[in-house]
This record gives C-alpha cells, structure tokens and sequence, in this order.
C-alpha cells in the first residue's frame, strides 16, 4: 500500500462514490475530482497522489487535456495514469496518452483492483 491516496478523475459522481469506496474497503485512501481542470487545481493544491484513475469525456477539460497538461509539467509527468473510460476506443487513446494502463467502464471489481495493484507495483 502506499500513504499517498488515488485521484479518481471523473464527472459521474455515482462512478466515483462507487470506485472510492470499493478503493477504501480495500485500504486504499482515495480523493476525486469532478473534471480534468479540477484534477489539475487538486495536483496544484495536495502532494503527489499515488496514481490517477482518470476519465476521457468531462467537461471543462477532457482526461485528454489534462493528460497534456500534466506531461508539460515535471513534477507530474511520472504520476501514474489509469484511463477509466466506457469510450469505445480506450486502448488507443490510452496509447496516445502513454497512460500506465486503461479500463473499460463498466469494470469487474476485481479487474479494478488489480490494475490499481499492478500500477502502483510497477509504475511505468
């Protein structure tokens, strides 16, 4: 485990309650922001979060956008990025974006459990 939370990025407040709690019954400390220039304020306001699970359709800011933001800043360049997205086309955005991994919404639990596992075991 790592003392630092996971930033769920993701406007479906539903999504987020859900994917945080199923995160914290399993000892991990988890905060969210409703959209990608939320997600960027949060990277300016807390310390480095352990790794993002991030959304691609938001408003304000696309998970796109705040991934190119994040890469034009050093201090967040080598956070760890998970795409959480129902888009269709995930795997190659997430290839795109040279996220860590993606995952396809609606998703097992398991299966979010052990890509958030795998990524803060193996950071890329």
């Amino acid at each position: 485990m790592t003392d630092a939370p996971i930033l769920i990025v993701d406007d479906e407040e539903d999504t987020a309650e859900a994917v945080g709690e199923l995160l914290a019954r399993h000892g991990f400390d988890v905060d969210h922001a409703c959209n990608g220039l939320a997600g960027l304020e949060y990277l300016r306001a807390h310390a480095r979060p352990a790794m993002i699970l991030l959304d691609w359709s938001m408003p304000l800011m696309n998970g796109g956008q705040m991934m190119q933001a994040m890469q034009a800043e050093p201090e967040w360049r080598n956070i760890p990025v998970v795409l959480f997205t129902a888009d269709p086309d995930a795997r190659n955005r997430a290839l795109e974006l040279r996220a860590s991994g993606y995952l396809k919404k609606p998703c097992a639990a398991f299966d979010l459990l052990n890509i958030v596992d795998s990524t803060l075991r193996h950071p890329s």
